[in-house]
This record gives C-alpha cells, structure tokens and sequence, in this order.
C-alpha cells in the first residue's frame, strides 16, 4: 500500500487482485495505513471480492474518541482521546504536525499506567512538541505538570480546570488535536470547542 494523503483523512492505493485502486478513508494519520492494510488482507483471505473490501474500508466511521474527525461551528477536532501511550502519542504528533492547517492546537493530557518511565516519558513528549515546533500546546493532568515545557506551553492539572480556561478563552478556526489517556476525560471539553 502506499500513502497518498494522511490529513484530514487517509487515502492510499493498494493492489488487490493484481488491480491497483485508491481508497479514500474516514481514518486519519499514516499511521492508520498499517491498520488499512491489515484489514484488507484479512479481507482477502476470507474471499472478499476487492469491491467489498474497499467499501468495507471507506464506509468505516471510527467512533469513542477513536481517530475521530469533528467539525464544530468552530474548529475542526481530530480526537483520540481513548487511548494514549509513549508511541501513539509520538505518531500522533508527527502526523498532526505535518497537518497543513494554518492554526494548529495541540491538546494532550496523561499517558496514565507508565509507572516509573511516567516521568521520562512525558518529558519526551514535551521535547518531541518542541522539536515539532509546536507553539499552541495546552497540557492536562498531573504528568504533564511536572515536566520543563516552553513558556508558550499552558497546563492544568485537572480537565475541569482546563474546560474553564476554555470557556473565557474561546479557540475559533483551529485545527485541534485531543490525545490522551481515557481516563484524563477529554470528552469533557468537547463541548467548548
């Protein structure tokens, strides 16, 4: 398979019965090629016709805060807030990164559970944002707090506290990416934004 386009959604071609055809998804980030892929080999060995396995693959609307893309009269969000770890953090910034949003706003909170590499490991995330070159960051939870991160950075320990600096500090026509640990509740301020 070969990426064409990962933002706003994935597109890629892949061969399939010796047919080349594109397929343009409702999944967002490169890193959501692999996942294509594999569904499609899975397809195949259960005797899906190419047809169906690119309807299948197009039709698939991700949900739960799982690589979800939505538009408010506002901004546009790319929400992955279910899950969070060291790595799908890492790819998930470098993919939003590449994003050619003009205004971008990175909102992450904890990678919960990491136990004693809880600390290196957010720190790497900060240094990771630094080296992106991301300027609007907005940092949730305790982890994050604890870390060295730019002045430019902003951080609240709690969702609640972040929801009401959102409230008196409206964010319009920006491109915002959500990933964090399910339990630091993302969800929550979706309706600010």
């Amino acid at each position: 398979g070969t990426l064409i386009e990962e933002l706003p959604f994935l597109r890629f071609d892949i061969e399939i019965e010796n047919e080349s055809m594109q397929i343009q998804s409702f999944l967002f980030g490169g890193y959501n090629l692999e996942n294509a892929l594999a569904a499609s080999s899975v397809g195949m060995y259960f005797g899906l016709n190419k047809d169906e396995i690119k309807q299948g693959i197009e039709q698939y609307i991700p949900k739960n805060g799982r690589s979800q893309i939505l538009k408010t009269a506002y901004n546009e969000l790319i929400i992955d807030a279910y899950n969070a770890n060291p790595s799908s953090m890492q790819v998930s910034l470098e993919s939003f990164a590449r994003s050619k949003a003009l205004s971008k706003l990175y909102i992450l909170g904890d990678m919960l559970e990491l136990g004693s590499y809880s600390e290196t490991e957010h720190q790497k995330i900060i240094d990771k944002l630094v080296e992106l070159g991301a300027s609007q960051v907005y940092l949730v939870g305790y982890c994050f707090a604890k870390t060295k991160y730019p002045t430019t950075f902003k951080s609240f320990l709690s969702i609640q506290e972040c929801k009401l600096y959102l409230q008196n500090h409206r964010i319009l026509n920006h491109q915002i990416l959500l990933k964090a640990s399910h339990g630091i509740h993302l969800e929550n301020i979706l309706d600010v934004l």
